[in-house]
This record gives C-alpha cells, structure tokens and sequence, in this order.
C-alpha cells in the first residue's frame, strides 16, 4: 500500500513537472539570446561631445545618423555616412567630459531576444597613480551591427547594461527596418 501512494506521488510529481517544463517552453523561457555580430567604427573619441553625462545613440538609416555625425571625429563621421545601412545599423556610446586621459567606454556584448536588444557597455577609469594624459577627454565607442541574422526586426527596445553589474542605463524604441 505504501509503495502504491508513493509510486502515486512520483507519477504526480512527474506529471507536474512536465506540465511546468511545457509551459516554460512554451512562453520562451528557455530561448536563447542571439549575439549579434558587430564590429568597431571607431573608437577615437568624441572630440564634440562635451556633456558630462553618457549618452547613448542609435541609427539605423541616412535620416538618423546626424544625431551620431555631430559628435565625431571626421573619420568616424565618413565611416557612418558611406556605410550600407540595409545591411548595418549604428550603436554609439559616450562616455561623457572627463578630466584626464584613461577612461574608456567599450560597447563588449550585443544580444537579441525577442523585441529586446541588449548592449552591454564597459566603463574604464583610470587606477589610482596610473599615468595619464593631463587633457579632457571623450571617450565614446561606436559599432556597426549586421542585421543579418537578427531574429526580429521592426520596433524594437534598446536596453544598454553596464556589463558589470547589470545595472540599466538607457532604454530606448528604435526601429529597424
């Protein structure tokens, strides 16, 4: 009698458990985020921007990249307007106006799930007694991101994460055709 209530439990239990794996399933929990594939424009600086605080920008045709041209160097800003935007968008970050040399701002990671991008951005700062140039600066980091291979397209939501501690630190709509 025992080993019936508890082969009844197990079964149960089994049972359980399969609905909620389904269901898991089903809802996309277990979907994996899809890098996408994204390579450095420039990381020279962003000799115009002079705001303390970070921004971050995206552009993903001719229309939108002034908010990202004004900021840049010359090179970076050739680099933007001649690239095929029906193959590519744009991602800049800025670091914002820092004292000395030694920061940086890295854009490490960028992911897709679902509607959601995520960019995982690394801050620099100099370590104590590190030599330094003795000018502000302006650090920024800006990719070109192929939109082949990205699982959905249209209105999508921009979240940049510091890769740290996760923390968000913009969240944007943007749309990608």
């Amino acid at each position: 009698m025992k080993r019936r209530i508890l082969s009844l439990g197990f079964i149960v239990v089994l049972i359980l458990a399969l609905l909620t794996v389904g269901i898991a399933f089903r809802e996309g929990y277990f979907e994996r985020k899809t890098s996408l594939l994204h390579e450095t424009i420039d990381t020279y600086g962003a000799y115009q921007y002079r705001e303390v605080s970070p921004m971050y920008l995206v552009a993903a045709d001719l229309s939108e990249i002034a908010s990202i041209q004004k900021w840049v160097n010359p090179a970076a800003e050739k680099a933007i307007g001649s690239l095929n935007y029906e193959e590519y968008f744009v991602i800049a970050v800025f670091q914002g106006r820092k004292p000395t040399g030694g920061y940086k701002i890295e854009i490490i990671h960028v992911a897709q799930y679902q509607d959601q991008v995520e960019i995982k951005v690394r801050f620099t700062e100099p370590k104590p007694g590190q030599g330094v140039t003795m000018e502000r600066t302006s650090p920024s980091h800006i990719v070109k991101v192929k939109k082949i291979g990205m699982p959905q397209r249209g209105r999508l939501l921009f979240i940049f994460l510091d890769d740290v501690g996760g923390q968000e630190l913009a969240c944007q709509e943007h749309i990608i055709p």
